[in-house]
């Protein structure tokens, strides 16, 4: 039994040229190699990095043609709003962290100079 693509939106392309290529495909961060073949939706694929990656099969090469006009293109993920805290360290000293509890900041810092850090970041 043959497997079928049930998402329509999946389109395979090819990387041509030489060298590989990080791009977030599927929602996880993958190495593209230089003439493989994969499957990603149309709005995966930068503009920019169409001379480098093709469409491979007739379905694909139409869908590419077909989203010339820009009202056309599904829209991608919703953009992710940066926000930082302040988190107690300790004594006086705080550190910045954001959405996904990163540390901001390279070493602890008094509350005026986090919340200047805060400002800066968000501006």
């Amino acid at each position: 039994m043959e497997r079928t693509n049930k998402d329509n939106d999946i389109l395979k392309w090819k990387k041509e040229g030489g060298g590989s290529l990080r791009a977030k495909v599927n929602g996880r961060i993958k190495i593209i190699k230089p003439g493989e073949v994969f499957e990603a939706k149309l709005w995966e694929i930068p503009e920019s990095m169409r001379d480098v990656i093709v469409p491979v099969d007739t379905r694909s090469k139409a869908a590419v043609e077909a989203a010339a006009d820009p009202e056309s293109i599904p829209p991608g993920p919703p953009a992710v709003k940066n926000e930082y805290f302040l988190k107690h360290r300790g004594g006086s000293w705080y550190n910045v962290l954001d959405v996904n509890e990163k540390v901001m900041n390279e070493k602890a810092l008094k509350k005026p100079a986090a919340v200047e850090l805060i400002e800066s970041l968000t501006a």
